[in-house]
């Protein structure tokens, strides 16, 4: 049995003057979720669940099938 992974991706990004979620702001060429979700797909046997909240529509088409 895996470890269980919950992300908290819930952030507007306001303090970085943008219309963009959090999330989706880039760093080092990928997205932060991108980051994030990379680095703990092999922590659990399930995908990782993600809480979102502002922007949440636009971060499941950004994803879109790939994690």
């Amino acid at each position: 049995m895996g470890t269980d992974v919950i992300i908290l991706a819930a952030g507007e990004g306001t303090r970085m003057l943008s219309d963009l979620p959090k999330p989706l702001h880039g760093l080092m060429g990928k997205s932060l979720i991108e980051h994030v979700l990379t680095a703990t797909t092999s922590l659990a046997d399930d995908p990782p669940v993600m809480v979102v909240g502002y922007g949440a529509e636009e971060i499941k088409e950004y994803l879109g099938d790939q994690f």
